[in-house]
């Protein structure tokens, strides 16, 4: 499973997830992009999900029919180990 960092989080958290292939929107190269067109991509490119700081994400970029789910945390939050560990839960729920 693929998972996808959106460019407003810290591109770190990518190593909280040993289990899955993980990459952030920079790396595939598609950080200037609106969200649609990113979404298109991600969905073209296989990922299964999204994770976004981005709250309004979800009712911009309805994903309806596509394939791909997306996750939203909170920007500002400490990233201390019960959110790492709430975060980890989310995306395993998921994609399971």
């Amino acid at each position: 499973m693929k998972i996808l960092i959106d460019e407003d989080l810290d591109i770190r958290l990518r190593h909280l997830f040993p289990d899955y292939e993980t990459y952030t929107v920079e790396y595939m190269g598609w950080k200037s992009l609106s969200n649609g067109a990113m979404l298109d991509k991600a969905d073209g490119a296989g990922f299964a999900l999204l994770i976004t700081g981005d709250g309004s994400m979800d009712d911009e970029q309805t994903p309806r029919g596509r394939p791909i789910q997306i996750l939203t945390i909170a920007r500002n939050r400490l990233m201390d180990d019960a959110h790492v560990a709430e975060i980890r839960r989310d995306v395993d729920r998921m994609l399971r």
